[in-house]
């Protein structure tokens, strides 16, 4: 594998979505920032 296993959740936002014309959707997510920030 390429990346190591995820031990904890991760917090993510969405950031963009695109509905293609053969109904495909790509959805763009970043990691969410600390409630701290």
């Amino acid at each position: 594998p390429f990346l190591p296993p995820v031990t904890d959740d991760v917090r993510l936002d969405l950031v963009e979505t695109r509905t293609f014309g053969s109904r495909v959707i790509y959805e763009r997510y970043r990691r969410a920032r600390d409630e701290s920030d």
